[in-house]
């Protein structure tokens, strides 16, 4: 990540831990349709202008969501992990947490509506934006992407606090 990208990630977020953040509310956010996942373990509200797709081959991807322009999606998986895999997402997690707290001068409930469970990763590379969201539901650990195609400033955001809400509104 180049120093410019990082230092508008650091006001960013700063910036949204200061603000009431009614732009990107979860009534604005997400419509009121609640998807079921395709073994119904887990069901999410749709983000507003996107539509719910199904992964017809593998069936691996529990929630698959696209905004209407197609530049932007949001998949939800479930990480299969035995014992020694789920003690490396812990650390994962715990890693995480303290860099977005230490780095990007965030806490995990300033950035996250969902379960204490909750790790980030955020990757942005030429025009492709992308976050890596690990969460803990119902005991189960589940993996959220979301990346787009289209890099400009107020994307960035969208998509960070749309995904951080489909996590939140996840039953």
């Amino acid at each position: 990540m180049n120093k410019k990208s990082f230092l508008f990630l650091i006001i960013f977020l700063i910036a949204a831990g200061c603000s009431s953040g009614s732009r990107f509310s979860k009534e604005v956010l997400l419509s009121n349709i609640r998807i079921s996942s395709i073994d119904n373990t887990i069901s999410s509200l749709i983000p507003n202008y996107w539509k719910n797709y199904e992964d017809n081959l593998n069936q691996t991807i529990l929630l698959w969501f696209v905004n209407n322009s197609g530049n932007s999606s949001i998949l939800i998986t479930e990480v299969n992990s035995n014992a020694e895999e789920l003690s490396t997402l812990a650390e994962i997690t715990k890693a995480s947490k303290k860099q977005n707290k230490e780095d990007l001068k965030i806490s995990s409930t300033q950035a996250f509506s969902s379960e204490d469970k909750t790790g980030l990763h955020f990757l942005m590379e030429g025009n492709t934006i992308q976050y890596v969201f690990l969460f803990k539901h119902k005991n189960r650990v589940y993996e959220a992407s979301s990346i787009s195609h289209q890099n400009s400033d107020h994307l960035k955001e969208e998509l960070f606090y749309i995904t951080k809400e489909v996590i939140g509104s996840i039953k």
